[in-house]
């Protein structure tokens, strides 16, 4: 087991290192058009070497930021439909937090971007426990470490009926808040005041309305629209 283990890793260094084009060590974040087909998008990162392949500008901002796009102010002077891969090959092993640095003063440099965190009153969702934990929302088990939350349009029963399936796994509310966020094109706040990890099911129909609903009908949590000054993620060009 040990050895099939071992196997294993090796062999995902060695096929990140085959599709990572042979750079010299250093801190030089390599930009070029992506050769990923059609929308797909990769993250990887083995040893010294660190790849985010397939990603528009803004969604590379997100990925390095850790703020979702609904929680970015992006220029729409900025062609942000044209995707690319970003590739470091450093001198030796660092932090996911150092790597994320570097791509996002890449960006900077590379797009003439500057990129600052600033307070904007926007229009949110609060996301509530009104009645404290539903018998739906379970606490994980305490000797799980799967973590998994997935939300996505299914088959219905009819033919032309398509509903939206939550699935959660280990997940905590704000991670949920945060996940909510491109459903609901809207910063989601977190005021559950629910504390650990909690696995649940929700199926909604598709419209937002439905989702709201059926939230609160099968799990309890409650979202209520609201306005509220929340930490934006400000892109600017820099033509200096």
């Amino acid at each position: 087991m040990f050895k099939a283990g071992v196997a294993l890793i090796l062999w995902f260094a060695t096929a990140l290192q085959a599709q990572t084009p042979e750079f010299s060590p250093s801190e030089e974040v390599h930009v070029s058009p992506t050769r990923e087909q059609g929308d797909r998008s990769s993250r990887e990162m083995a040893g010294n070497s660190w790849a985010a392949r397939g990603f528009s500008v803004e969604d590379i901002i997100s990925e390095v930021t850790g703020f979702s796009p609904e929680r970015i102010d992006f220029p729409k002077s900025v062609d942000n439909k044209q995707r690319y891969d970003f590739v470091l090959v450093l001198p030796k092993s660092e932090s996911t937090e150092e790597i994320h640095r570097l791509v996002q003063r890449a960006v900077e440099e590379k797009f003439r971007l500057t990129i600052a965190r600033e307070p904007q009153t926007k229009d949110v969702y609060v996301l509530s426990a009104p009645q404290g934990q539903s018998p739906n929302l379970k606490p994980s088990a305490q000797d799980s470490r799967r973590t998994s939350l997935s939300i996505q349009l299914v088959q219905g029963s009819g033919q032309s009926t398509r509903n939206t399936e939550i699935s959660a796994q280990r997940t905590d509310m704000q991670s949920f808040s945060q996940a909510m966020e491109d459903e609901l094109s809207r910063p989601v706040i977190d005021e559950t005041h629910l504390a650990g990890f909690f696995d649940f099911q929700v199926t909604s129909g598709r419209t937002r309305t439905e989702l709201i609903r059926s939230l609160q009908d099968q799990v309890g949590l409650v979202l209520t629209p609201d306005r509220r000054e929340v930490t934006m993620l400000v892109v600017r060009e820099n033509n200096h």
